[in-house]
């Protein structure tokens, strides 16, 4: 769906990405509760809503937001929340009476076994807010100082907003299948994204191997000095205070971006920021999959997870482009919903080969 790219912005997401496959999996260095694992969870979704903001399609009509996003958003989480559920749920742990209980949908949608899938729900509610301040404020000024009121949301999400242990079944779905309290909390990192766009190019914010590694080791040392507590952002909780999570989210988005441009040229991180978001609709399913068929450890699962990823990524994209945000199912074109031309090229191709069988 993306034809030019920049280096930068996809090297910020594989590491990302490749971060929170490690740290799902057990995998980063150190303790669960170590220094670099906290520093990871305090961070790595922060950054894809600074990337997500970078890219706000201010000058598109919001039917137009709305129709892409749901392409690349809203669709790959319903198609693979039920994908998740019917591979874990039913094909690995055998529960098919729980397709006859009214529960199952919802818990799919929402929780296990697709708790990454929170993800794409509060980046399609926050880039419609985003894109409604952007309209009503259009000058960078402007736009400044909306981000005082962004933190104070983002600090009501964290501390005031309800807690999901502390809610019945149904009022916990729709808080969570809105993903409004994630969507609230990281709304600003998303509004820096958007200022910084305003104020300069984002293909020239490349600084160079040299000063990107300077600047990596400046956020390091800060991150090391803040001590980030435990972040959970799929529930907005935290065991410190909100201005700590929030430095420590700063200092880490400066830190992937300058190691994104330290590393230039590196194409492995590359092509996992191309694949982002099939990396983050199948790990979780395949490392589960994984650990309730094989019965191994989370480590071990984490393991054969990173062996198999590139393969099932790789076929995901091709058999389910529509599923992965590669290619749109529908487009919104001359003020009216449309399919794709993907999809009618599709369509075409398979009217042309019933025609063909029976004639």
């Amino acid at each position: 769906m993306e034809k030019n790219r920049i280096e930068y912005v996809d090297m910020m997401k594989g590491i990302c990405i490749i971060l929170v496959v490690l740290q799902h999996a057990d995998l980063l260095p150190g303790a669960t509760d170590g220094l670099f694992v906290r520093s990871c969870k305090s961070f790595h979704m922060p950054v894809f809503f600074f990337v997500a903001g970078l890219f706000l399609p201010v000058g598109k009509s919001l039917p137009h937001v709305l129709v892409d996003r749901f392409n690349r958003l809203l669709l790959p989480w319903l198609v693979f929340a039920v994908i998740g559920g019917v591979a874990l749920d039913v094909c690995i742990n055998h529960h098919v009476y729980c397709l006859t209980q009214k529960h199952t949908l919802i818990g799919w949608l929402v929780t296990a076994p697709n708790v990454p899938l929170y993800f794409l729900r509060a980046l399609f509610a926050g880039t419609v807010a985003a894109w409604m301040l952007a309209r009503a404020f259009r000058t960078p000024a402007q736009r400044f100082c909306v981000l005082p009121a962004l933190c104070a949301l983002s600090w009501a999400a964290m501390k005031l907003s309800p807690q999901a242990e502390s809610l019945s079944f149904y009022p916990k779905a729709a808080v969570d299948l809105l993903a409004l309290r994630e969507a609230a909390g990281m709304l600003m990192y998303l509004w820096e994204g958007v200022l910084v766009a305003s104020l300069c190019a984002v293909p020239r914010m490349n600084v160079g191997r040299r000063r990107g590694a300077a600047l990596f080791a400046v956020a390091v040392v800060a991150m090391v000095l803040l001590d980030p507590p435990v972040m959970r952002w799929h529930y907005m909780q935290t065991g410190g205070r909100w201005l700590h999570v929030t430095a420590a989210a700063e200092c880490g988005i400066v830190a992937i971006w300058a190691l994104s441009c330290a590393l230039s040229g590196f194409r492995l991180l590359r092509l996992a920021g191309e694949c982002s978001l099939a990396i983050l609709v199948t790990h979780y399913v395949v490392l589960h999959g994984i650990n309730g068929y094989f019965h191994l450890g989370k480590e071990m699962s984490g393991i054969v997870t990173l062996v198999l990823l590139a393969p099932v990524v790789c076929a995901t994209r091709r058999w389910l482009p529509w599923a992965c945000a590669v290619v749109p199912l529908a487009e919104w074109r001359e003020g009216s919903l449309r399919p794709s031309g993907w999809l009618v090229a599709r369509i075409n191709r398979i009217k042309s080969g019933i025609a063909e069988y029976f004639l």
